[in-house]
């Protein structure tokens, strides 16, 4: 069809479509299965696995759309619903408008928190980012993804654990979207971000003659200290939990617990995979209130 034709880039065009539709409850025999394992290996370095998980191979539809043009990428993925039985189809065509752009972020996030759809997850990270408000938006796509795997707690272990499979993906899709080494380092640095007000010390709020402030310990410990003109309490006056002011420093405090957990959890996986944090990671590692006292 593609010497017919003379679409150069068709057959691994339709290639990268069959690549991209199976999941792992793909129901077909294991010579099928195998027979698409192989072919999908003269194509990708992502093995069948990670390819049925939803891992995407962006280098390789960045080189087949180039050849064949958003014009005739449309008529291909027009055609897609005939590469797979049922609604396969529609997570390739979902991964491919997002790489182009042509997804919404706001319908992904609505389609990540109201209905938990998986394959929204994967593609939030694809979506190219915008020129103005770069920053901002590597941030916002990531607190979307952190708040999906910590909603999955509710669910049995099957679900949480293709759940946070989805999560895995996204966050390395949007690891490489943003220009990041790999997703510790983009958790590290949207975690920064995330405190940033706390690099310089203790941040607090005052009631009357009543302070709460809230900091990080040398061990890298989400504490809060309250004072009443200048003695210490051992908690706040009943009188006063319920003021705007100390109900935020409360919620922050709780947030920030969860993400020393995370940057825990990320460096540990560092430490087990043997990566290198480099020399001159580290002046700007060190200025992560939470990160420098247990990278210390």
């Amino acid at each position: 069809a593609e010497a017919a034709t003379g679409w150069a880039g068709l057959a691994e065009g339709i290639a990268w479509v069959h690549a991209h539709t199976k999941v792992a409850q793909w129901d077909a025999n294991d010579a099928v299965k195998q027979t698409w394992r192989a072919e999908m290996a003269l194509h990708s370095p992502l093995t069948g696995d990670e390819l049925m998980d939803g891992a995407v191979d962006v280098a390789w539809f960045r080189r087949i759309h180039e050849q064949l043009g958003p014009k005739r990428w449309a008529v291909l993925s027009e055609a897609a619903k005939y590469a797979s039985a049922g609604t396969g189809h529609t997570r390739a065509r979902l991964f491919a408008d997002a790489l182009c752009g042509e997804a919404s972020e706001k319908d992904l996030v609505h389609r990540i928190d109201r209905q938990r759809q998986q394959d929204a997850v994967r593609a939030l990270g694809l979506l190219p980012l915008p020129a103005k408000g770069r920053d901002a938006a590597v941030l916002r796509r990531y607190e979307v993804l952190q708040e999906f795997v910590r909603g999955s707690r509710a669910f049995g272990a099957q679900r949480r654990a293709s759940e946070k499979r989805a999560f895995e993906i996204g966050l390395a899709n949007l690891a490489r979207t943003a220009g990041y080494a790999d997703p510790i380092r983009l958790q590290w640095a949207m975690e920064a971000r995330a405190v940033a007000d706390l690099a310089d010390g203790p941040i607090a709020a005052t009631v009357k003659d009543v302070t709460m402030s809230l900091g990080v310990d040398a061990w890298g410990e989400v504490e809060t200290t309250v004072t009443q003109a200048g003695k210490p309490l051992k908690d706040l006056p009943a009188a006063l939990r319920k003021r705007p002011e100390f109900v935020e420093l409360r919620e922050r405090k709780a947030e920030l617990k969860r993400q020393a957990a995370r940057i825990r959890a990320s460096l540990e996986t560092l430490m087990v995979r043997g990566d290198a944090i480099r020399g001159r990671e580290l002046p700007e590692l060190l200025r992560h209130p939470l990160l420098a006292p247990v990278l210390r």
